[in-house]
């Protein structure tokens, strides 16, 4: 992010076994996206979007729904949730992304 989007995101824990935590803080009202993308930053569902008043927040992500997710994009058999994940959170045209383990 640069300095004219003043916000923070993380992930934690990191590896996840069960579920993470994705959390973010604005210091200014903004419109953000907050994605989950594969290994190689194919977008796979979102989170959150819309319009955040200044603060903390923080989203639970559940490895059933990292499974859900994954059931959805294989043509045929489910594929395995475990591996590589990122989450990107975009805030006009700046995007902030942090990788994270499943498994």
């Amino acid at each position: 992010m640069n300095a004219d989007h003043r916000c923070t995101v993380r992930v934690y824990p990191n590896s996840v076994l069960q579920h993470t935590t994705v959390g973010f803080s604005l210091e200014q009202a903004e419109t953000i996206a907050l994605n989950i993308c594969d290994k190689n930053g194919r977008e796979l569902t979102t989170l959150v979007q819309g319009l955040f008043m200044p603060g903390d927040y923080s989203f639970d992500v559940t490895t059933r729904l990292l499974r859900q997710i994954s059931s959805r994009q294989a043509q045929s058999q489910p594929q395995t949730h475990d591996g590589t994940y990122i989450v990107r959170m975009t805030v006009g045209a700046a995007s902030q992304a942090i990788p994270f383990i499943v498994g």
